[in-house]
């Protein structure tokens, strides 16, 4: 049995002034009317999709996820992203990984927490982040309240595993008969007596004589269920807004027999943000994020240098 808690609170206050843009944002500041859905997360601050450079490739999770059902915040992005083959950028598989700025797993948050991730795959990400990033950065940047009516958004989602098949393999009763034969073909005796491949192949006594297959219904289900429900929780004004996201999912286990039959992994998850425009100069913001994680299975000794 494993539990673990990841509880995270942030709290910043910004005041801000009027500055010099680079380059890569003068687009932005020249068109402020440009729908805050339509920007690109960045290193410390949103562009326009036009001013991003070759080497940056942006997915819209918040937009995938009405199309496509994915279980894992990185899933099926090779389809997305040229570069990206499901474990590494350009085949360098240690990338840093961002969440909202903060180095952290990307198995610590589900699809429906997200609303766009961005993959740094060029020079650009050793400028921005250091040589961390040498191999890549990819950036998740999770969902925000938005100006807009109190909303509250319920998805839920259920699926089976099922196995199209299992190998077959011969019974002790078969095996043992043609193991004679073969000893016969290169003029050998034969290893095991008749009366034996009688005993194990009649099944009268089990325990002495075992035909043991672990593929059988008698180890493995035919189907095991997964089940996710998300709750989002959204609202806010030009002063203040407010996005909370609980969800909670539970994955079941092959197994059937013994203890293993209990195996499962489960996650709840309650995620909140509160944005706060306190006057053109100064604005804040609350980020809080609580993680339970209960699963169960087997376990062995593991050895290693």
């Amino acid at each position: 049995m494993m539990k673990h808690i990841h509880i995270k609170f942030i709290f910043c206050a910004l005041l801000t002034a009027p500055a010099v843009l680079p380059a890569g944002a003068q687009g932005l500041a020249e068109n402020d009317s440009l729908n805050a859905n339509e920007l690109v997360h960045v290193a410390y601050r949103k562009v326009a999709p036009g001013n991003l450079l070759g080497g940056v490739s942006v997915i819209n999770v918040e937009e995938l996820t009405q199309k496509n059902y994915n279980t894992y915040s990185l899933d099926n992005m090779q389809g997305y992203v040229g570069g990206w083959n499901g474990n590494s950028l350009w085949g360098m598989s240690d990338r840093l990984i961002l969440v909202d700025g903060v180095p952290r797993d990307a198995n610590n948050i589900l699809p429906t927490e997200i609303d766009q991730i961005t993959f740094l795959k060029g020079a650009s990400a050793v400028v921005l982040y250091g040589s961390r990033a040498a191999k890549g950065v990819i950036s998740i940047t999770t969902k925000r309240g938005k100006q807009a009516p109190f909303t509250v958004e319920v998805r839920a989602n259920t699926g089976f595993n099922v196995v199209k098949s299992y190998p077959e393999y011969l019974g002790s009763a078969e095996y043992m008969a043609l193991y004679n034969e073969a000893r016969e073909n290169d003029g050998l005796e034969a290893l095991y007596s008749k009366a034996d491949i009688y005993n194990y192949g009649s099944g009268e006594n089990p325990y002495r004589y075992p035909n043991v297959n672990f593929y059988s219904s008698d180890y493995v289900k035919k189907a095991y269920n997964r089940s996710d429900v998300t709750a989002e929780i959204s609202g806010g004004n030009r002063r203040a807004r407010f996005y909370t996201n609980i969800g909670f999912n539970n994955t079941g286990d092959m197994f059937k027999f013994g203890e293993a039959k209990n195996n499962h992994a489960s996650r709840l998850n309650v995620r909140g943000n509160v944005d706060l425009t306190l006057n053109e100069s100064i604005s804040a913001y609350v980020n809080a994020n609580v993680s339970f994680y209960d699963s169960r299975g087997a376990t062995g000794i593991l050895t290693g240098r």
